[in-house]
């Protein structure tokens, strides 16, 4: 709770194996606080949280699905890596086979690649060692918090197409960037004030006056003109 309003109120949402599932929403409106929600990384105080995650239909504790079944890219992607470690070292640590990984991520190179450290790479390339390691712990859920954030629109999308064909994981992409979603995303939720106020099963089915996202789509383009 913030004050006397809840963070989040109400939120549900889901995502199967082979989809790229959106959460998009303004600052504040509860985005990256679900996901450490579904990680079980809020505190916790009787009667003010509650909720539950539910794996192929049976609840589970989130503490023990960290690293096992969820694995979340951060959107500080040099500060979440090791900088005394090489990315091959990083990668073998969190369990992966370091080249296959790298290639994975979207690495022509993976050899060269692989013996850089943490503030030899830019931060396109550290996004995407990150993403290496994330996959390394072998998780079938990955949860993306802004992950492309400060970086330049080509690479955005090269992040983004890279999660996109992960296939055979279950990926949920937070951003704050809606022209990332309709090009990309399978579904895509829509968080005001923490409570979901629009979803759709096709982002581009958002559109038309008066939906939450088509709305903010035109107020972000306003702004920019």
């Amino acid at each position: 709770m913030a004050g006397t309003r809840p963070v989040l109120d109400d939120v549900s949402f889901s995502v199967a194996t082979g989809e790229l599932v959106a959460i998009v929403g303004p600052s504040g409106s509860g985005k990256s606080a679900l996901l450490r929600a579904v990680l079980g990384l809020l505190p916790f105080r009787p009667g003010l949280t509650s909720g539950r995650v539910l794996v192929d239909g049976s609840p589970a504790d989130p503490r023990d699905l960290r690293g096992r079944v969820l694995s979340k890219l951060a959107q500080d992607a040099r500060g979440s890596l090791d900088p005394l470690s090489t990315v091959a070292r990083s990668i073998t640590r969190a369990g992966g086979d370091p080249l296959p990984c790298l290639r994975r991520a979207g690495f022509e190179e993976p050899s060269f690649v692989a013996t850089r450290y943490p503030h030899e790479l830019s931060g396109g390339m550290a996004q995407r060692v990150a993403l290496a390691v994330a996959l390394a712990a072998g998780a079938p859920v990955l949860l993306c918090d802004e992950p492309t954030t400060g970086l330049d629109a080509p690479v955005q999308r090269e992040i983004v197409h890279g999660l996109r064909g992960l296939r055979e994981h279950a990926v949920v992409l937070v951003t704050h960037d809606l022209e990332l979603v309709d090009a990309a995303c399978d579904r895509v939720y829509v968080l005001g004030d923490g409570r979901v106020v629009d979803e759709a099963a096709r982002p581009s089915a958002l559109v038309g006056a008066g939906r939450p996202l088509w709305d903010a789509t035109l107020a972000l383009r306003r702004r920019r003109a």
